[in-house]
């Protein structure tokens, strides 16, 4: 038993190394920002933001019914030293789409530059067409809060 055990912890850290996290900078973080084919969710988040952490399994919920309409992507707010973490983070919320950890001098620079209204709360999410930011909405508690901020806008596309 103490075998499996070993076996199934080698696993889920082969699963945590493996994950998709790129670290990038600001004109990088600005590229996220272009839409491509698809309506862009972009979501900023933290490790260390509890309302960031609840609202995650609602992403994944939202990528299982509307992953075909949108691309998700998130953004994380942690140091760079603690990419670790947030790839386990990752991995423990099944989280779509994919997976940026910012590496930056100027938090409060970047900030200003994605949206100088913001002032750099967490989280907080755009959708993003054609490279136009086009709604925002903070901290969705609920399941029915997220799905009608992304039907209502791909609607509004119609």
């Amino acid at each position: 038993m103490k075998r499996f055990s070993l076996f199934l912890l080698l696993l889920v850290a082969i699963k945590v190394q493996s994950q998709s996290l790129k670290i990038i900078g600001e004109t990088e973080l600005n590229a996220s920002f272009q839409a491509g084919a698809k309506t862009r969710i972009v979501n900023f988040w933290a490790t260390w933001c509890k309302p960031c952490v609840e609202e995650m399994p609602l992403f994944f919920k939202a990528d299982s019914l509307l992953g075909e309409e949108v691309e998700f992507v998130f953004v994380s707010f942690d140091m760079l030293k603690d990419s670790g973490r947030v790839n386990r983070k990752i991995a423990e919320l099944k989280m779509p789409g994919t997976q940026y950890l910012v590496k930056v001098k100027d938090m409060d620079a970047l900030i200003n530059g994605v949206d100088s209204l913001w002032g750099g709360a967490l989280p907080v999410t755009w959708r993003i067409k054609e490279g136009l930011r086009i709604g925002k909405y903070e901290s969705f508690e609920q399941f029915d809060d997220l799905r009608g901020f992304i039907e209502d806008n791909i609607k509004k596309e119609e």
